[in-house]
C-alpha cells in the first residue's frame, strides 16, 4: 500500500489522502512505527510536500553516493591506495564538496590538497 501511495501521489485528492490515512491507522496498531511515520507525514506536511521532501533527500543522497564513489576512484587512480580514514571522510561529504573535489582533481599534487576541502 505504501508503494501505491508514493507512486500515485500526483493523482490523489484530499479525500483519497483521508481514506489512505484511515486505512493505515486501522491496518497498523496505534503507535506502531509505520502509523507514526507515514500517517504523520501525510497529515502534517501533506502528501505532495512530504513526497517532494523525501524524493529530494533521496536524490541528494544518491548523488552524494555516486560522487563519492567517483571521487574515490579518481583519487585512487591518481595517488594509489587512499588512507582508510580519508576514504571514510570522503564517503560522508555533501554533493557540493564532492563536486569541488572532482572538479579540481587535476590541480592536486598531494592528498593534503584534497584534505583542504574536507576540513
Amino acid at each position: 500500500m505504501i508503494r501505491y501511495v508514493f507512486s500515485a501521489a500526483n493523482n490523489l485528492t484530499k479525500r483519497d489522502m483521508e481514506v489512505i490515512i484511515k486505512e493505515i491507522e486501522t491496518t497498523f496498531p496505534k503507535g506502531s512505527e509505520v502509523t507514526m511515520t507515514l500517517a504523520d507525514i501525510l497529515r502534517e506536511e501533506g502528501m505532495q510536500e512530504g513526497l517532494e521532501k523525501g524524493i529530494e533527500k533521496g536524490i541528494e543522497l544518491g548523488q552524494a553516493k555516486a560522487l563519492s564513489k567517483t571521487a574515490l576512484q579518481l583519487l585512487t587512480a591518481k595517488f594509489g591506495v587512499l588512507p582508510k580514514e580519508l576514504a571514510e571522510e570522503i564517503s560522508k561529504l555533501d554533493v557540493i564538496t564532492l563536486e569541488l573535489i572532482i572538479n579540481n582533481i587535476f590541480n592536486y599534487n598531494h592528498l593534503d590538497d584534497v584534505r583542504k576541502f574536507i576540513s
